[in-house]
């Protein structure tokens, strides 16, 4: 509820409804675990949602520096002694007076500061938010450029005077990047998670659960000939291939098949394995997600529209459509892979954000 911004709604003792009690906060938890291993732990399966995830960022506590959560111990000689310090200053002696000082000195100027954030969000998203990313994730960039402009102001009002200007940016940049980092990719939640649903799928199943239809032909077409060679220089013909173990719940059909100088194989998957694969997803917005990503290999009918499943006649069963995935997908040769992070450079100097500070 705090996330959303809105109370529960409740009804008064006539019977009407209350008014909602309606808020915006930004809360920081200093929790041990990551919140979808936390949802995670009621046992019944539940996964955290793309909203969850864009409205409370789970970013690592280690900075990189063999301190744990600090860069710099300023002269203290643990991590530990450092951390009881600013929990001594913070909760004892000092607590709330930077908060006070700072709304004291935003106040008159309100309007300014409003059209000042918007700038200086907008140069932060620029240099620290990835081309192309998502929605989702340029969300969770701009609440950072807010954490970033609310710290430079800090510091050009005096509410904080040990910080060099810049400092806050580059803090919250750091942290945004780490978040980034740790998520593993900057595409929708949503289509993530169901890529990463299908690779293991077909992973855990994809030899026992999808039939190898056209080994079985090769493997008659050579016991014919087999038999032919047999026949004709008069020897012992060859017993009938063994006959492959039963197979239940099968969910479509595979195809060894060549990669350059590799192998893989291709998986036809019928319609109710395909539904099972996708349980929790969207199956059509999964499916366009694949073919943007080439590894489902996509149709096209008669009208020249794409359509997600092909029309295949698998040998020995009926003529049928299936979705075709390529063997690609599951050894990481595909060209296009729009939600991996590659790791990027540093993208130059601050300049936009302090000038639209000082200015």
């Amino acid at each position: 509820m705090m996330t959303n911004g809105a109370g529960k709604a409740r009804s008064s003792r006539d019977g009407t409804a209350r008014k909602s009690a309606k808020f915006r906060v930004m809360l920081l938890s200093s929790g041990e675990i990551a919140l979808a291993d936390k949802i995670a732990e009621d046992g019944r399966g539940k996964k955290m949602t793309a909203g969850q995830q864009v409205r409370v960022v789970d970013v690592p506590a280690d900075a990189g520096a063999g301190l744990g959560l600090f860069e710099d111990l300023h002269g203290f000689p643990s991590g530990k002694a450092l951390s009881k310090h600013i929990v001594a200053a913070a909760t004892t002696r000092v607590y709330g007076t930077a908060g006070r000082a700072f709304l004291a000195a935003i106040m008159p100027q309100l309007d300014d500061i409003r059209r000042l954030a918007a700038e200086v969000t907008a140069a932060f998203c620029e240099q620290y938010l990835p081309k192309g990313a998502d929605g989702q994730v340029g969300r969770v960039a701009q609440r950072f450029a807010l954490i970033a402009f609310a710290g430079e102001l800090a510091i050009r009002l005096g509410v904080i005077r040990v910080w060099e200007a810049g400092t806050a940016i580059g803090a919250a940049g750091t942290c945004f990047e780490a978040w980034l980092k740790e998520r593993g990719h900057e595409g929708a939640a949503e289509a993530h998670g169901g890529v990463e649903a299908v690779r293991s799928f077909l992973e855990m199943h994809g030899m026992s659960r999808f039939v190898p239809a056209w080994d079985e032909l090769a493997q008659r077409s050579d016991h014919r000939e087999a038999v032919k060679g047999a026949e004709e220089f008069e020897t012992r013909a060859p017993p009938p291939p063994r006959q492959p173990p039963p197979q239940r719940d099968v969910c479509g059909f595979r195809k060894h098949v060549t990669i350059g100088n590799d192998f893989g194989w291709e998986f036809y998957i019928s319609d109710s394995g395909w539904a099972e694969i996708c349980a929790g997803f969207n199956p059509i917005t999964l499916a366009q997600t694949l073919i943007e990503m080439g590894a489902l290999l996509p149709g096209v009918d008669t009208a020249g529209k794409i359509r997600a499943k092909r029309q295949f006649r698998i040998p020995g069963h009926r003529k049928a459509r299936f979705y075709h995935i390529s063997a690609r997908f599951l050894r990481g040769g595909l060209s296009g892979r729009p939600y991996l992070v590659a790791r990027r450079a540093y993208r130059g100097s601050r300049d936009e954000m302090m000038y639209a500070l000082t200015a």
